[in-house]
């Protein structure tokens, strides 16, 4: 009850009170009352044990924790893998890789087998940590000890190659997955997307984008990660491109449009991204300050500070004018070419 709630510090007082015999299983537990029957001599079985370490875990309480798992080993407990897991969390999200290694030790001493939990874990550690070879030896390890990776291990270890441009060793994972017939989640095919955008091999990513877009079922967020991914670039026309399949598969939202605007304006095409947003309302999509900040900053950039404030009006009389940025940058804009009183307006 405690822990669902994320309160930590009454888990620990209320488990040190009731394994010394302040509390029993039956007691009633109120705001303002305990009443107890004097049970004492508890002795906790394994999965309040893994509870507990679960609890100190997600507190970040590391020396709770193993203080836990000693205590359990004293009185001939053996952890579960669940359990063990559950450490080996803990220890690599707090950097504590000397007590990762010992446990690892310890996993085999107990022989208490991983899983593929387990390293989907240390994948996971390890690729936060930028190790890459050591991630894809748990990758290959989990392998020979007769475990399947499964989707998580594969994508795990498909972002960090993709972020890497490491084209050549996601390509080879990727063939893995598809000949296993599993599935990229969006988060990769985005992550995979933008490596091939970024090794240059444009005519890949467009490849690889159609795969997904065919299929009929990309989610809004999806496809503007994907529209950004080539804005972001300067590569506007692949950018349209993905627009206009949304446009078909289904109606486009926020998310699109603002997306879209923005890579007009790294292109520095003010005029599309002022005709986009023109037709938004006429597509059911109403702006918001994202919508008007990016058009307003782009017509900004470009010296066009007039053209931009029939847009600071519109988005002032939407109520989502909350501080002055807009009204400075297009008055600095007004200064620069020298229109004092257009400034002064302001």
């Amino acid at each position: 009850m405690y822990k669902k709630a994320g309160e930590f510090r009454k888990a620990e007082n209320f488990f040190k009170k009731w394994s010394n015999g302040v509390f029993s299983l039956n007691s009633v537990i109120s705001e303002n009352t305990i009443h107890t029957d004097g049970l004492s001599n508890i002795h906790l079985s394994q999965q309040t044990y893994h509870t507990l370490i679960d609890t100190y875990g997600k507190a970040a309480r590391i020396e709770e924790a193993s203080d836990m798992l000693n205590r359990m080993l004293k009185e001939g407990i053996v952890p579960t893998t669940v359990t063990l897991n559950t450490l080996i969390h803990m220890y690599g999200n707090n950097g504590k890789l000397e007590e990762l290694n010992e446990l690892m030790g310890k996993m085999e001493e107990l022989r208490c087998v991983p899983d593929t939990r387990t390293y989907n874990i240390l994948i996971s550690i390890y690729t936060k940590l930028d190790d890459i070879y050591k991630a894809n030896s748990y990758f290959e390890k989990m392998k020979k000890n007769g475990l399947e990776p499964d989707v998580v291990s594969y994508c795990t270890l498909l972002r960090a190659y993709s972020t890497r441009r490491l084209v050549s060793e996601a390509e080879d994972l990727m063939h893995e997955m598809n000949d296993r017939g599993l599935e990229f989640d969006e988060y990769t095919q985005s992550a995979l997307l933008r490596m091939y955008i970024e090794a240059g091999m444009l005519e890949k990513s467009w490849t690889w984008f159609m795969r997904f877009n065919l299929k009929g079922d990309m989610s809004s967020e999806c496809y503007a990660a994907d529209i950004d991914a080539y804005g972001q670039r300067g590569l506007v026309e692949y950018a349209e491109r993905a627009f206009l399949c949304r446009e078909k598969h289904a109606r486009l939202t926020l998310l699109e449009f603002n997306v879209m605007i923005k890579a007009y304006g790294i292109a520095n095409n003010h005029e599309k991204a002022c005709q986009l947003f023109d037709s938004m309302e006429s597509q059911g999509v109403e702006p918001d300050k994202c919508s008007y900040n990016s058009l307003i900053q782009i017509l900004s950039t470009a010296d066009l500070p007039r053209r931009a404030m029939p847009y600071l009006k519109k988005m002032q009389e939407a109520g989502l004018v909350s501080d002055c940025i807009q009204y400075c940058a297009l008055m600095s804009n007004f200064v620069r070419l020298d229109e004092l009183e257009k400034a002064e307006d302001l």
